[in-house]
């Protein structure tokens, strides 16, 4: 009864301490060539809180008079930079919840630009950025009820495109 149980506490502290000994000697021997993947911590995305204010003013005001800028008409360069910021800013803010408000804004913007039949090319390209940009972003709840009927318009716009001679 006693001996018995004694000798198996016993046996057992031994083997575990012979197990120990074995395991140490190895990591002294073992050689490591890499360590341990480590994940980095995530860190709380600090443009969130402050997105809507750079998107907002940047599209506030594009269609007012200035005689020195007609962004349809001749200055397309900045027109086109203008829609590929807006499409860089969302895509930064794409996990903030202020994303898909702006996601539909910007395909609103887009889709103004869009009925003008004469444009420059860099600004079609800027067009399809800003959307594509808005299909990435957008939740699939939003896609299939708030902003589907823009992304359709858009679509069919490039299709256009793809039909149109290259110029």
């Amino acid at each position: 009864g006693i001996n018995a149980e004694y000798g198996k506490q016993w046996y057992q502290r031994r083997v575990r301490a012979w197990e120990m000994e074995v395991m140490e000697r190895l990591k002294k021997k073992t050689r490591r060539f890499n360590s341990a993947t480590k994940v980095p911590m995530g860190t709380e995305n600090k443009f969130n809180a402050v997105c809507g204010n750079f998107f907002y003013a940047l599209m506030n005001q594009y269609d007012k008079e200035l005689r020195t800028l007609s962004l349809t008409e001749e200055d397309t360069l900045v027109l086109g930079r203008l829609i590929y910021t807006l499409g860089i800013v969302l895509h930064c803010a794409g996990n903030s919840t202020a994303a898909p408000n702006m996601g539909k804004t910007l395909l609103d913007f887009v889709r103004v630009f869009t009925d003008i039949y004469v444009l420059d090319e860099y600004v079609k390209q800027s067009i399809l950025f800003a959307t594509s940009i808005v299909a990435q972003i957008s939740p699939v709840a939003a896609m299939t009820a708030e902003i589907y009927p823009q992304l359709m318009d858009v679509r069919l716009w490039a299709e256009e495109l793809l039909t149109e001679p290259i110029s």
